[in-house]
């Protein structure tokens, strides 16, 4: 009880949850009155991509390496890998060995679905969309105002394998590209261009090369690692503070326009969206909150380190996804509904998470 009721009453928490809530209510009610125009989303959304994400995931790396922090981070990376891997294959032996009655088109469930039959292609989007979740644009923005630069230096490291996985292995899957050397090769190397990831390779390194000798710079009679540029080189720290706060709001303001635009009513009344609503954010953050809970309880990882991977599970699918389901026309309707009500009841249960994180945790 008393952990309950010190995380309930933490201004810090929510104070987090109120500015996400309250901004992303400014942008629907902005593009609900047409005061900022849907094709001016396109323009915040290069910025944030460009610019601020990256140097949000640069920066995340800007603290003093130890040998702790080194251990915790492969442990991330070591899981988050394995998270994907293990989810991908599921999702690939699924399609494949599952067998769908074509034969439904007639049936209830059929025209639940759309007035389609249940295929192949509407079991992959829904795996895809389980899988990969609004990390970046929906889950960062949380993690670093709920719970600082060590959650976003673990976002950063789990990120690695999901862009991996999110540009390659989906990007094939759902545009219908041949699982070959020359198509993985394209597909990874446009992953590897994204800024996003240039900005965390980068950070990674800075970060890693702290443990070269006579890399340590005494400020106050404390040692930090160089690159922790808030204590070493302040000035330049600033650029890079400047740059990362304008991604919670702008992102926020543009999840807002988003749902301004997308007609609910039809996803509300389809009860198989709300199944994929409950498994993406429920049953996908108790899979991962499941892989976290022996690691902090054994002090392997922080518990803040801990609750941001579960925060990261707790998101809407990814946009990315969105756009691949769209482009190839695959199940498109379907997908945008799932991906509009899952932001909506996003807003709704990520305090729930973040609130019981804080008490398990």
């Amino acid at each position: 009880m008393e952990q309950f009721l010190n995380t309930i009453s933490n201004q810090k928490l929510w104070g987090a949850i109120i500015a996400s809530v309250g901004v992303i209510l400014i942008g629907f009610l902005l593009a609900k009155f047409k005061i900022l125009k849907q094709e001016g989303k396109g323009v915040i959304n290069q910025v944030v991509l460009v610019i601020s994400l990256p140097a949000l995931a640069f920066s995340g790396f800007m603290k003093t390496i130890t040998i702790k922090a080194l251990i915790e981070q492969a442990v991330i990376l070591a899981s988050a890998f394995a998270f994907y891997i293990v989810l991908c294959a599921i999702s690939l032996l699924w399609v494949k060995f599952v067998k769908f009655d074509r034969k439904l088109s007639n049936t209830k469930i059929a025209k639940t679905l759309g007035g389609e039959s249940v295929s192949e292609s509407k079991a992959l989007v829904i795996w895809m969309m389980l899988i990969f979740g609004s990390t970046t644009f929906f889950g960062l923005p949380i993690i670093e105002a709920v719970y600082g630069s060590t959650g976003v230096l673990a976002a950063n490291i789990w990120n690695i394998p999901y862009r991996i996985f999110l540009y390659s292995l989906c990007f094939m899957l759902m545009s219908g590209l041949k699982f070959n050397k020359a198509n993985f090769s394209k597909s990874l190397r446009t992953a590897l261009l994204n800024p996003i990831v240039i900005a965390t390779f980068l950070g990674l390194i800075f970060w890693l090369s702290q443990l070269i000798p006579g890399l340590q710079v005494e400020v106050q009679k404390k040692t930090y690692g160089w690159f922790e540029l808030s204590k070493t080189f302040p000035a330049i720290e600033r650029i890079f503070a400047v740059l990362r706060s304008l991604a919670s709001p702008l992102i926020w303001i543009t999840i807002g326009m988003t749902l301004a635009t997308v007609p609910l009513k039809k996803a509300v009344t389809d009860k198989w969206v709300w199944i994929f609503v409950v498994m993406k954010l429920v049953l996908i953050p108790i899979i991962v909150l499941l892989m976290m809970l022996p690691l902090a309880k054994t002090g392997v990882i922080t518990k803040e380190v801990a609750s941001s991977m579960v925060v990261f599970a707790a998101v809407p699918p990814s946009t990315v996804v969105i756009a691949y389901s769209s482009r190839y026309k695959m199940n498109e309707v379907y997908s945008a509904q799932c991906s509009a009500l899952s932001t909506l009841a996003a807003i709704v249960l990520m305090p729930l998470w973040i609130i019981l994180l804080g008490v398990i945790f």
